[in-house]
């Protein structure tokens, strides 16, 4: 028997039985990591990063703890980063993964942020995560490894369109153009 926290099939408000959101979170938290490295470069599918936060953000809403939020964010970051990081295993196995933890860790504020936001109406909801990911990210890229690799403004490095506004927003403002948009 073992108990995965992600797809808890006991104890959910202290009721035990099946909980039918489990199986669901689970696997919008897996379609969302595998959208995010897909639309990422070299892969460059950059119309998927328009919908690729969706699936976390729904599993987010079916959370029924900050706890399970958080938990079910961090497994989004570290099925992100790990393949994303990779190339570390070069270098070294314990760097790799520390620094795969280290940064799936953002995803897991950003999924209590998120969590936190749920109550608050649309227009708080967006206008909050909307910044909540870009700050986020500079605090990546700037905090203990600094680190500002895969970020999420990395997928549209394709379009033209969108090029043009990151010399009024910066990479961090695109972001968040596309966490308000997802």
């Amino acid at each position: 028997w073992f108990y995965n926290p992600l797809c808890d099939s006991e104890l959910v408000r202290g009721r035990p039985g099946l909980n039918p959101t489990a199986p669901v979170r689970r696997m919008n938290l897996d379609l969302e990591s595998v959208m995010m490295f897909l639309a990422s470069p070299p892969y460059g599918l950059s119309a998927i990063a328009f919908l690729s936060l969706i699936p976390l953000l729904h599993a987010v809403r079916l959370s029924p703890t900050r706890r399970f939020a958080a938990l079910g964010g961090f497994f989004t970051g570290v099925t992100f980063f790990a393949p994303g990081v990779y190339w570390m295993t070069n270098v070294t196995w314990p760097g790799y993964i520390a620094l795969a933890l280290y940064c799936a860790s953002y995803f897991a504020v950003f999924a209590v942020c998120a969590y936190a936001a749920r109550r608050a109406g649309p227009f708080w909801n967006v206008l909050l995560l909307g910044a909540c990911w870009p700050l986020l990210e500079i605090l990546r890229g700037r905090l203990i490894t600094g680190f500002p690799w895969l970020l999420f403004s990395h997928t549209q490095y394709d379009s033209t369109i969108l090029s043009q506004v990151l010399d009024i927003t910066g990479a961090y403002g695109l972001s968040g153009i596309l966490v308000v948009v997802n």
